[in-house]
């Protein structure tokens, strides 16, 4: 199928009633149309009142008359499932690439619906609604690449009660979502910088050994970053480095210039390492080509270092 270019008018009448992070349905912000199984439905409907006109025979156009009648029940119908509606974004969700970012919307609703659909049009991405009797939560899964999107459009639709006609509306929002890189699995660099909170000194790994307590077994869920290689390398057992103290441990700073690979390979092992240095409640610095982020940690350090992969 061809698809005709939007004329720039149409463009910016969406914007003006349909721009927004909330939308309420109805006659102003609703369209109309047969579906493509309605055409169908219609052209036999016309077929046989032009034979029963033709042959003057009652019974092929009274056959022709509850076909109409049946047609415009339908968008009477279709109508009254939809309008009143109020759909709005209640909340964005940031991924990976892989696991696919997501925008949640609200429905707010007092009466039963049916067949209620939400589709983010660039992706062609949709959820479905099969009934709704409450206010209810649908998510919309967007399979965007790695960056900071702009959600945009959603076409809110339904094809209730027949599928001979489609009823729907527009909802376009400028907020953002971020799609992080997707995790590589990586050991840390051995070189890898090591940044004050201050941003003033940066140490190599000799200066971390000053902190090292003792050498323990390896149990499931510990850091593969403690791992002691050169001892497994020798007795081919798995032993980590412990610290004294939680005070006195590593500080990761992961680099971009320090990882191999091709640019998204490197933003992929940098992702890794900045979740696995959250979890082990590390503080960590990331420095990519045009941006350093100084020495933190918790979820907004987390954040601000994945959206900053996001973007490089």
């Amino acid at each position: 199928m061809i698809k005709l270019p939007q004329p720039a008018w149409f463009d910016a009448l969406l914007l003006k009633k349909h721009q927004g992070e909330s939308i309420k349905l109805k006659h102003d912000t609703i369209y109309v149309s047969p579906s493509k199984s309605g055409l169908g439905f219609l052209a036999i409907a016309v077929l046989n009142f032009i034979l029963g006109i033709n042959y003057q025979n009652n019974l092929i156009l009274a056959v022709s008359y509850l076909m109409f009648v049946l047609l415009l029940m339908c968008l009477i119908f279709a109508f009254s499932n939809f309008n009143g509606l109020l759909i709005e974004v209640a909340a964005i969700k940031d991924d990976f690439a892989d696991k696919r970012p997501s925008v949640t919307f609200k429905i707010e609703n007092q009466k039963q619906r049916y067949d209620i659909q939400i589709e983010h049009i660039e992706t062609k991405e949709k959820s479905i609604l099969k009934k709704i009797k409450n206010n209810e939560f649908l998510d919309v899964f967007l399979p965007v690449k790695r960056g900071k999107h702009t959600i945009g459009r959603f076409k809110i639709l339904t094809h209730y009660p027949f599928g001979l006609v489609t009823i729907w509306s527009y909802l376009i929002s400028e907020k953002h979502i971020y799609a992080y890189p997707t995790q590589i699995e990586t050991e840390l660099p051995k070189d890898s910088f090591i940044i004050s909170e201050k941003g003033e000194k940066a140490l190599d790994d000799h200066a971390l050994a000053e902190d090292f307590n003792e050498l323990k077994s390896y149990r499931e869920g510990m850091s593969i970053h403690r791992i002691s290689w050169r001892h497994f390398a020798k007795n081919k057992e798995l032993l980590v480095k412990d610290y004294q103290s939680p005070h006195k441990s590593a500080s990761y700073g992961f680099d971009f210039d320090k990882v191999s690979g091709t640019k998204e390979d490197k933003l992929s092992q940098l992702s890794f390492l900045v979740v696995q240095a959250e979890i082990e409640q590390q503080s960590y610095a990331l420095k990519l080509p045009n941006r350093l982020i100084t020495l933190s940690h918790g979820n907004s350090h987390k954040k601000q270092c994945l959206e900053a992969l996001s973007e490089a």
